[in-house]
């Protein structure tokens, strides 16, 4: 999906375009809402193995692709990749789930079902999960129209189902590298709390990982009716991200 120069690296949006035409088109079939709705993540994934089997080490390349299914239908791809060299650690980006939310077609002004591309807009179910413009988890009670300080109340009422949380460690290496890099790139960086739940990105960090969150798409459409991305924000990305690598490898 991107062309690289040393550690610049930047997105190639034919492939890119390329690609999530194909994601966008199986979403019919990856909407999450059993039992009227279960997802076939497998449909996903036959898209993911064309464009990833060429950079296999079957066929000569780095990466190892481990596709496993416990459920028929429902599969995880699992990528591995062992760099020759990491005697001080390694940085990964990831991205997890191939399901999506259920959308109504009779309530979108395109087929939500496969992408649409206007200009710079990337239409489609799902688009916004490539979600926020910065790092995610600081906690901000400014209203962000008129600049007004808020206070508030908050109420935690505990169920019998307990969802792990997570709040990024504002003084880690990973968190001062994506803010320097989205400021770098974007010219701001707001980092902000969201809700819901993250058990297994919790897991990580509780097992001593440096996790950051951080995606870039639109959250005002975020499984919304005309959910979209822009490309030029998918740019970016990985001009970000590319701006990371570099200042960990300074």
């Amino acid at each position: 999906m991107a062309e690289q120069t040393g550690l610049s690296i930047e997105l190639n949006c034919d492939r890119y375009v390329s690609l999530l035409s194909k994601l966008i088109g199986e979403t019919e079939f990856l909407q999450n809402n059993p039992p009227k709705f279960v997802p076939q993540e497998d449909r996903a994934i036959k898209h993911l193995l064309d464009v990833l089997n060429p950079h296999s080490t079957t066929n000569g390349g780095p990466l190892t692709l481990d596709h496993v299914a416990y459920v028929e239908g429902r599969g995880n791809l699992i990528i591995g990749y062992s760099p020759p060299s990491a005697t001080q650690g390694t940085v990964s980006f990831v991205g997890s789930h191939l399901d999506c939310v259920p959308a109504n077609p009779e309530t979108w002004e395109r087929n939500p079902f496969k992408l649409t591309q206007e200009g710079d807009k990337l239409y489609g179910r799902d688009f916004s999960v490539l979600n926020t413009r910065g790092p995610c988890s600081k906690y901000s009670f400014t209203n962000s129209v008129t600049g007004e300080e808020k206070t508030g109340k908050i109420e935690f009422k505990l169920t019998e189902e307990i969802f792990k949380g997570i709040a990024c460690k504002l003084d880690s290496p990973g968190f001062i590298h994506l803010n320097e890099a989205t400021k770098e790139v974007i010219g701001s960086s707001t980092p902000y709390s969201d809700c819901g739940s993250l058990p297994l990105v919790a897991d990580l960090q509780e097992a001593g990982f440096d996790v950051q969150i951080t995606g870039y798409g639109h959250s005002d459409v975020y499984h919304g009716d005309n959910e979209y991305c822009s490309l030029s924000c998918m740019q970016s990305a990985m001009k970000i991200l590319s701006r990371v690598l570099d200042k960990f490898n300074q």
